[in-house]
Protein backbone atom coordinates (compact mmCIF):
# COMPACT_ATOMS: atom_id res chain seq x y z
CA UNK A 1 0.00 0.00 0.00
CA UNK A 2 2.81 2.42 0.84
CA UNK A 3 4.43 1.76 -2.55
CA UNK A 4 1.13 2.34 -4.37
CA UNK A 5 0.69 5.64 -2.52
CA UNK A 6 4.11 6.83 -3.70
CA UNK A 7 5.65 6.71 -0.22
CA UNK A 8 8.74 4.94 -1.46
CA UNK A 9 11.10 5.52 1.45
CA UNK A 10 8.53 4.11 3.86
CA UNK A 11 7.72 1.20 1.58
CA UNK A 12 11.43 0.43 1.27
CA UNK A 13 11.82 0.29 5.04
CA UNK A 14 8.72 -1.94 5.34
CA UNK A 15 10.00 -4.37 2.71
CA UNK A 16 13.43 -4.41 4.37
CA UNK A 17 11.88 -5.18 7.74
CA UNK A 18 10.04 -8.16 6.25
CA UNK A 19 13.21 -9.58 4.68
CA UNK A 20 15.03 -9.33 8.03
CA UNK A 21 12.24 -10.78 10.16
CA UNK A 22 11.16 -13.53 7.76
CA UNK A 23 14.24 -14.74 5.86
CA UNK A 24 12.40 -17.95 4.93
CA UNK A 25 8.98 -16.34 4.45
CA UNK A 26 6.86 -17.17 1.45
CA UNK A 27 7.01 -13.57 0.26
CA UNK A 28 10.69 -12.96 0.90
CA UNK A 29 11.62 -12.76 -2.81
CA UNK A 30 8.74 -10.36 -3.51
CA UNK A 31 9.74 -8.25 -0.50
CA UNK A 32 13.36 -8.13 -1.69
CA UNK A 33 12.21 -6.96 -5.11
CA UNK A 34 10.05 -4.38 -3.33
CA UNK A 35 13.17 -3.06 -1.61
CA UNK A 36 14.83 -2.63 -5.01
CA UNK A 37 11.79 -1.07 -6.67
CA UNK A 38 11.30 1.37 -3.79
CA UNK A 39 14.93 2.47 -3.95
CA UNK A 40 14.64 3.06 -7.71
CA UNK A 41 11.33 4.93 -7.49
CA UNK A 42 12.77 7.41 -5.00
CA UNK A 43 15.02 8.68 -7.79
CA UNK A 44 12.29 8.42 -10.43
CA UNK A 45 9.95 10.52 -8.29
CA UNK A 46 12.61 13.19 -7.87
CA UNK A 47 13.14 13.20 -11.62
CA UNK A 48 9.41 13.71 -12.19
CA UNK A 49 9.65 16.77 -9.92
CA UNK A 50 12.72 17.99 -11.87
CA UNK A 51 15.00 17.58 -8.85
CA UNK A 52 17.91 16.52 -11.02
CA UNK A 53 20.61 16.50 -8.35
CA UNK A 54 18.35 14.62 -5.93
CA UNK A 55 17.49 12.03 -8.58
CA UNK A 56 21.16 11.49 -9.42
CA UNK A 57 22.00 11.05 -5.74
CA UNK A 58 19.12 8.60 -5.21
CA UNK A 59 20.04 6.50 -8.24
CA UNK A 60 23.71 6.53 -7.27
CA UNK A 61 22.72 5.08 -3.88
CA UNK A 62 20.57 2.55 -5.72
CA UNK A 63 23.62 1.42 -7.71
CA UNK A 64 25.76 1.18 -4.59
CA UNK A 65 23.16 -0.98 -2.85
CA UNK A 66 22.12 -3.09 -5.86
CA UNK A 67 25.08 -3.18 -8.28
CA UNK A 68 24.13 -6.58 -9.72
CA UNK A 69 20.42 -5.92 -10.25
CA UNK A 70 19.15 -6.36 -13.81
CA UNK A 71 18.27 -2.66 -14.02
CA UNK A 72 21.68 -1.41 -12.83
CA UNK A 73 23.12 -0.65 -16.28
CA UNK A 74 19.98 1.14 -17.46
CA UNK A 75 19.91 3.16 -14.24
CA UNK A 76 23.53 4.11 -14.83
CA UNK A 77 22.58 5.31 -18.32
CA UNK A 78 19.62 7.25 -16.93
CA UNK A 79 21.90 9.22 -14.59
CA UNK A 80 23.64 10.57 -17.70
CA UNK A 81 20.27 11.51 -19.18
CA UNK A 82 19.54 13.59 -16.07
CA UNK A 83 22.44 15.89 -16.93
CA UNK A 84 20.98 16.40 -20.42
CA UNK A 85 17.51 17.10 -19.03
CA UNK A 86 18.93 19.59 -16.56
CA UNK A 87 20.75 21.40 -19.38
CA UNK A 88 17.55 21.99 -21.38
CA UNK A 89 16.57 25.65 -21.52
CA UNK A 90 19.78 26.85 -19.88
CA UNK A 91 22.19 29.36 -21.49
CA UNK A 92 25.06 27.76 -23.36
CA UNK A 93 27.63 28.61 -20.69
CA UNK A 94 25.54 26.80 -18.06
CA UNK A 95 24.42 23.92 -20.26
CA UNK A 96 27.83 22.90 -21.58
CA UNK A 97 29.32 21.67 -18.26
CA UNK A 98 26.24 19.51 -17.71
CA UNK A 99 26.47 18.05 -21.20
CA UNK A 100 30.16 17.32 -20.68
CA UNK A 101 29.27 15.40 -17.51
CA UNK A 102 26.72 13.36 -19.47
CA UNK A 103 29.41 12.50 -22.03
CA UNK A 104 31.88 11.41 -19.37
CA UNK A 105 29.21 9.36 -17.63
CA UNK A 106 28.19 7.56 -20.81
CA UNK A 107 31.84 7.02 -21.72
CA UNK A 108 32.31 5.36 -18.33
CA UNK A 109 29.31 3.13 -19.01
CA UNK A 110 30.67 2.01 -22.39
CA UNK A 111 34.01 1.16 -20.75
CA UNK A 112 32.50 -0.70 -17.79
CA UNK A 113 30.04 -2.81 -19.76
CA UNK A 114 31.41 -3.07 -23.33
CA UNK A 115 29.27 -4.85 -25.88
CA UNK A 116 26.04 -4.49 -23.89
CA UNK A 117 22.78 -2.93 -25.02
CA UNK A 118 23.32 -0.03 -22.61
CA UNK A 119 26.81 0.57 -24.02
CA UNK A 120 25.28 0.69 -27.51
CA UNK A 121 22.77 3.27 -26.29
CA UNK A 122 25.49 5.28 -24.54
CA UNK A 123 27.64 5.48 -27.67
CA UNK A 124 24.71 6.53 -29.84
CA UNK A 125 23.56 9.12 -27.28
CA UNK A 126 27.11 10.47 -27.01
CA UNK A 127 27.38 10.84 -30.78
CA UNK A 128 24.00 12.57 -30.98
CA UNK A 129 24.95 14.94 -28.15
CA UNK A 130 28.28 15.79 -29.76
CA UNK A 131 26.62 16.35 -33.14
CA UNK A 132 23.47 18.27 -32.22
CA UNK A 133 24.26 20.06 -28.95
CA UNK A 134 28.03 20.50 -28.66
CA UNK A 135 28.87 20.86 -32.38
CA UNK A 136 31.98 18.67 -32.06
CA UNK A 137 31.48 16.82 -35.29
CA UNK A 138 34.74 14.85 -35.48
CA UNK A 139 34.09 13.42 -32.02
CA UNK A 140 30.51 12.61 -33.02
CA UNK A 141 31.82 10.68 -36.02
CA UNK A 142 34.15 8.71 -33.73
CA UNK A 143 31.32 7.84 -31.31
CA UNK A 144 29.03 6.68 -34.13
CA UNK A 145 31.83 4.54 -35.58
CA UNK A 146 32.29 2.78 -32.23
CA UNK A 147 28.57 1.91 -32.04
CA UNK A 148 28.61 -1.26 -34.13
CA UNK A 149 26.64 -3.54 -31.79
CA UNK A 150 23.27 -3.57 -30.05
CA UNK A 151 19.95 -2.17 -31.20
CA UNK A 152 21.35 1.37 -31.47
CA UNK A 153 23.96 0.40 -34.06
CA UNK A 154 21.54 0.92 -36.97
CA UNK A 155 20.73 4.46 -35.88
CA UNK A 156 24.42 5.21 -35.32
CA UNK A 157 25.40 3.97 -38.77
CA UNK A 158 22.55 5.94 -40.37
CA UNK A 159 23.71 9.09 -38.57
CA UNK A 160 27.29 8.39 -39.62
CA UNK A 161 26.28 7.98 -43.26
CA UNK A 162 24.25 11.19 -43.14
CA UNK A 163 27.20 13.12 -41.73
CA UNK A 164 29.94 11.88 -44.06
CA UNK A 165 28.05 11.83 -47.37
CA UNK A 166 27.61 14.80 -49.69
CA UNK A 167 24.08 16.19 -49.76
CA UNK A 168 22.45 18.91 -51.84
CA UNK A 169 18.91 20.21 -52.23
CA UNK A 170 17.69 23.42 -53.83
CA UNK A 171 14.21 24.94 -53.54
CA UNK A 172 12.38 28.12 -54.49
CA UNK A 173 10.48 29.42 -51.43
CA UNK A 174 7.89 31.32 -53.49
CA UNK A 175 7.30 33.37 -56.63
CA UNK A 176 9.13 36.69 -56.55
CA UNK A 177 7.85 40.16 -57.43
CA UNK A 178 9.50 42.34 -60.04
CA UNK A 179 11.01 44.59 -57.39
CA UNK A 180 12.51 41.71 -55.41
CA UNK A 181 15.71 39.78 -55.81
CA UNK A 182 15.00 36.30 -57.12
CA UNK A 183 16.63 33.70 -54.91
CA UNK A 184 16.79 30.00 -54.15
CA UNK A 185 17.33 28.20 -50.88
CA UNK A 186 20.22 25.75 -50.56
CA UNK A 187 20.65 22.92 -48.06
CA UNK A 188 23.99 21.17 -48.36
CA UNK A 189 26.61 19.16 -46.53
CA UNK A 190 30.24 18.33 -47.34
CA UNK A 191 30.18 20.52 -50.47
CA UNK A 192 32.50 23.49 -50.30
CA UNK A 193 31.91 24.77 -53.85
CA UNK A 194 28.90 24.70 -56.17
CA UNK A 195 28.34 25.49 -59.82
CA UNK A 196 25.15 27.46 -60.50
CA UNK A 197 23.60 27.43 -64.00
CA UNK A 198 20.59 29.53 -64.98
CA UNK A 199 18.45 28.71 -68.02
CA UNK A 200 15.65 31.04 -69.21
CA UNK A 201 12.45 29.02 -69.53
CA UNK A 202 9.46 29.68 -71.76
CA UNK A 203 6.87 28.64 -69.22
CA UNK A 204 4.03 28.66 -71.77
CA UNK A 205 5.80 26.18 -74.02
CA UNK A 206 6.80 24.05 -71.06
CA UNK A 207 3.22 24.01 -69.74
CA UNK A 208 1.81 23.07 -73.15
CA UNK A 209 4.23 20.13 -73.37
CA UNK A 210 3.96 18.86 -69.79
CA UNK A 211 0.54 20.16 -68.65
CA UNK A 212 2.20 21.34 -65.45
CA UNK A 213 4.84 23.73 -64.21
CA UNK A 214 6.43 20.95 -62.13
CA UNK A 215 9.13 18.48 -63.10
CA UNK A 216 11.74 21.00 -64.23
CA UNK A 217 14.40 18.73 -62.74
CA UNK A 218 13.65 16.16 -65.45
CA UNK A 219 14.75 18.50 -68.24
CA UNK A 220 17.95 17.44 -70.00
CA UNK A 221 19.76 20.70 -69.38
CA UNK A 222 23.19 19.26 -70.24
CA UNK A 223 22.31 19.76 -73.92
CA UNK A 224 21.69 23.50 -73.43
CA UNK A 225 24.21 26.23 -72.75
CA UNK A 226 23.21 28.19 -69.63
CA UNK A 227 22.53 31.89 -70.01
CA UNK A 228 24.34 32.53 -66.71
CA UNK A 229 26.90 30.34 -64.97
CA UNK A 230 28.99 31.06 -61.88
CA UNK A 231 30.75 29.36 -58.98
CA UNK A 232 29.49 29.77 -55.43
CA UNK A 233 31.68 28.99 -52.43
CA UNK A 234 29.90 28.03 -49.23
CA UNK A 235 30.56 30.58 -46.46
CA UNK A 236 31.51 29.17 -43.04
CA UNK A 237 32.06 25.74 -44.59
CA UNK A 238 32.97 22.96 -42.17
CA UNK A 239 33.34 19.31 -43.00
CA UNK A 240 30.36 17.22 -41.80
CA UNK A 241 28.34 20.33 -40.86
CA UNK A 242 24.97 20.99 -42.54
CA UNK A 243 24.66 24.40 -44.16
CA UNK A 244 21.52 26.32 -45.17
CA UNK A 245 21.79 29.47 -47.27
CA UNK A 246 19.69 31.71 -49.53
CA UNK A 247 21.34 32.49 -52.85
CA UNK A 248 20.44 35.59 -54.86
CA UNK A 249 20.29 35.06 -58.61
CA UNK A 250 21.63 37.65 -61.11
CA UNK A 251 18.56 37.63 -63.37
CA UNK A 252 16.84 40.66 -64.87
CA UNK A 253 13.17 41.44 -65.35
CA UNK A 254 10.14 39.20 -65.11
CA UNK A 255 10.13 35.61 -66.29
CA UNK A 256 10.86 32.01 -65.44
CA UNK A 257 14.18 30.22 -65.11
CA UNK A 258 15.38 26.70 -64.51
CA UNK A 259 18.20 26.90 -61.98
CA UNK A 260 20.58 23.93 -61.72
CA UNK A 261 23.04 23.68 -58.84
CA UNK A 262 25.76 21.03 -58.88
CA UNK A 263 28.65 19.96 -56.70
CA UNK A 264 30.87 16.88 -57.04
CA UNK A 265 28.48 14.16 -58.26
CA UNK A 266 25.28 15.84 -57.12
CA UNK A 267 22.88 18.05 -59.07
CA UNK A 268 19.59 19.65 -58.08
CA UNK A 269 17.21 21.80 -60.14
CA UNK A 270 14.36 24.16 -59.30
CA UNK A 271 11.99 26.52 -61.09
CA UNK A 272 12.29 30.23 -60.29
CA UNK A 273 9.44 32.57 -61.21
CA UNK A 274 9.38 36.36 -61.00
CA UNK A 275 6.00 37.91 -61.78
CA UNK A 276 3.80 40.81 -60.72
CA UNK A 277 0.67 38.95 -61.76
CA UNK A 278 -1.80 37.59 -59.20
CA UNK A 279 -4.76 35.40 -60.09
CA UNK A 280 -7.99 34.94 -58.19
CA UNK A 281 -9.85 31.86 -59.44
CA UNK A 282 -13.40 30.76 -58.68
CA UNK A 283 -14.94 27.74 -60.33
CA UNK A 284 -18.07 25.65 -60.45
CA UNK A 285 -19.00 22.62 -62.50
CA UNK A 286 -19.93 24.73 -65.49
CA UNK A 287 -18.12 28.07 -65.09
CA UNK A 288 -14.68 29.46 -64.38
CA UNK A 289 -14.06 33.02 -63.17
CA UNK A 290 -10.55 34.45 -63.19
CA UNK A 291 -9.48 37.87 -61.92
CA UNK A 292 -5.94 38.82 -62.95
CA UNK A 293 -4.30 41.73 -61.17
CA UNK A 294 -1.02 43.51 -61.79
CA UNK A 295 0.32 43.84 -58.25
CA UNK A 296 2.99 46.30 -59.30
CA UNK A 297 0.48 48.80 -60.72
CA UNK A 298 -2.33 47.62 -58.40
CA UNK A 299 -4.91 47.37 -61.15
CA UNK A 300 -6.67 44.70 -63.14
CA UNK A 301 -4.65 43.23 -65.95
CA UNK A 302 -6.22 43.98 -69.31
CA UNK A 303 -6.06 40.83 -71.43
CA UNK A 304 -4.60 37.60 -70.07
CA UNK A 305 -4.21 34.31 -71.84
CA UNK A 306 -4.79 31.26 -69.65
CA UNK A 307 -3.85 27.64 -70.21
CA UNK A 308 -5.67 24.93 -68.30
CA UNK A 309 -4.33 21.38 -67.97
Amino acid sequence: ALFTLGRYEESGRAFTTYTVLFPTGADWAAAQEGVVRSAYEIGAEMMRHRDWAGARAAWSRFLEQHPLHASARQTFFAIGELYVLEAEGKPAEEAQPLLEKALRHWGDLASRWPGTEEASHALFASGNLLETRLDRLDEAIAAYRRCIFGSWAGGAQASLARMVEEDLTVATPRAWRGGEAARVHLDLRNLEELTVEIFPLDLEVYFRNHHSHEGVGDLDLDLIAPAIQFTWKAPDYRRYAPLARDLDLPVEGLGAWAVAVSGKNLRATTLVLRSDLDLLVKSSREELLVLAEDMHKLREKGVCEMFLP
